[in-house]
């Protein structure tokens, strides 16, 4: 037998060993879950019972290392708890929350459209003043009126400018025409 053949065999085995040790914990896994999710149904129906029964499940079942006797044994407690439940419950008052919740899903919806409408109303009319605003302004910079000294030194700082860049360019002309 070769070295390579060994550790190949080797390896093989212990990859069979792992996808074992996984389904093993998988089904211990799936029962947390499942006992997670009755909990919380039971919750739905009665928060008191429901809460201590998440308090209790979280302290001793919610371990990785729990047998899996145990937590099959609080799997049906908790099953039969639930069921116990489900029928000291009339279905009338089921019934009656949930028409109740929808009433108030429906009235909720119906506030959210017309605070929306009610907020943009608001935003339409502050946009409307604030550019009511901007104009007066530029209406005032455009009628005021520039005493005569400073439109005077500026008017001729501007013809200075443009004699300036004429002279410039007929040099760059002379220039051009010497070489």
């Amino acid at each position: 037998m070769d070295i390579n053949t060994f550790l190949r065999e080797k390896r093989l085995k212990e990859e069979l060993k792992n996808k074992d040790n996984k389904k093993k914990n998988h089904h211990k896994d799936n029962f947390q879950e499942k006992c997670m999710d009755i909990i919380n149904k039971i919750i739905e129906i009665d928060k008191e019972k429901g809460l201590a029964l998440k308090n209790v499940f979280v302290s001793s079942y919610n371990n990785v290392n729990i047998q899996k006797k145990k937590l099959l044994g609080f799997y049906g407690q908790i099953v039969n708890e639930y069921k116990t439940l489900k029928m000291s419950v009339p279905t009338e008052v089921v019934q009656e929350v949930r028409k109740v919740a929808n009433v108030i899903e429906e009235k909720m919806g119906e506030i959210k459209e017309q605070v929306e409408t009610k907020v943009m109303e608001k935003i339409d009319k502050a946009v409307k003043t604030v550019k009511a605003t901007k104009a007066t302004k530029e209406v005032k910079k455009v009628t005021k009126v520039k005493p005569a000294k400073v439109a005077k030194k500026k008017a001729t700082k501007v013809v200075a400018k443009k004699k300036a860049v004429a002279v410039k360019k007929k040099a760059a002309k002379a220039t051009k025409k010497k070489k």
